[in-house]
């Protein structure tokens, strides 16, 4: 009788090994191997309150996150919407998306909140890991589709995409300012009505350095140039970006980090610094929308003054990829 209860116990025991039962070999409980610490991007497709499309970047750590995801604005009388920039919707209903939650045992789970004119409060979520570095869940509110960019801590390293540069020793960034000083260049045209337009895109991870600086002045407007020279470099990656800049009229090197954030279909972007700030005086309100092509071309742009007295217009920033990988 013993032997039998040993043999049925063994039994028991190989199946439950094949089933994957308490395994942490990524078996079906985990959805792969690996923690789920780190960096992920966090796609959301809202289609209850207006219709919206955006990504933002959540920090995974002991399984858990939350944070701001991105903000977004919608025309009360058409539904239109946008990616809301620095500058805020300027009158338009404002949207912001914040999410917390945990992975566990292969599942994502928490919550979606809305806060704004339009919709507020939070509704559940629950998805299932496909690998150990993608997930889907979805509620009320609409769709999440998360994507592992990167580890913490010492399990692996980058997951596909760029590397963080090595720490140059400078404050809020990592990045020594490569390339050479451009001159901002008037353009007597609309921005529009030129090559350099707004096309939105795949940004592709990396390091650009600024190559040239065009301000769109518009028609009849100067085409002196205002006598100003620009070094930058940017750095980007899975929602983050560095960024350093130096201008030649004495305001000095200027440096900044934070996330960035884009929506499908929209050529906006809205920059968010966590340390130091992008320059205000020449550039206001910031970078507000963009251009990226897969030759590794990216076009920032902004309204802007340059020179004394004060060249004004929209400036498109061209940076060229120095790494994409």
């Amino acid at each position: 009788m013993a032997r039998l209860r040993a043999l049925l116990a063994l039994l028991l025991s190989a199946w439950a090994a094949s089933l994957g039962c308490g395994s942490s070999d990524g078996g079906p409980n985990d959805g792969g191997s690996g923690s789920p610490d780190g960096t992920w991007s966090v796609e959301v497709a809202i289609s209850s309150c207006y219709s919206f499309t955006g990504t933002g970047v959540i920090t995974v750590s002991g399984g858990s996150f939350s944070g701001r995801l991105f903000g977004y604005c919608a025309v009360a009388t058409n539904g239109a919407t946008r990616l809301e920039p620095s500058s805020g919707c300027a009158g338009d209903e404002t949207e912001e998306v914040t999410i917390d939650g945990t992975f566990s045992a292969g599942q994502v789970s928490g919550n979606l909140t809305l806060t704004g004119g339009a919709c507020n409060g939070g509704n559940g979520f629950e998805g299932f890991l496909s690998s150990s570095s993608a997930a889907t869940a979805g509620d009320a509110w609409g769709t999440l589709t998360f994507t592992k960019e990167s580890n913490s801590g010492s399990d692996g390293g980058p997951v596909g995409r760029c590397t963080e540069p090595a720490d140059a020793g400078a404050a809020c960034t990592a990045l020594t300012n490569g390339g050479s000083a451009v001159s901002v260049m008037p353009v007597a045209t609309a921005v529009g009505a030129s090559s350099d337009n707004q096309k939105g895109g795949s940004i592709s991870c990396g390091t650009y350095v600024l190559t040239q600086v065009h301000l769109y002045v518009g028609t009849g407007g100067s085409s002196s140039p205002p006598g100003v020279t620009i070094q930058s470099t940017l750095w980007v990656s899975a929602g983050n970006y560095q960024l350093v800049i130096n201008e030649s009229d004495g305001s000095g090197e200027a440096h900044s980090s934070g996330t960035y954030s884009t929506s499908a279909g929209s050529v906006g972007i809205d920059l968010q610094p966590s340390c130091g700030e992008i320059p205000q005086g020449f550039l206001t309100p910031g970078f507000t929308s963009y251009s990226s092509d897969v030759a590794g071309t990216l076009i920032l742009y902004g309204e802007a003054n340059y020179g004394t007295p004060p060249v004004g217009g929209v400036a498109a920033w061209t940076f060229a990829a120095l790494t994409n990988h």
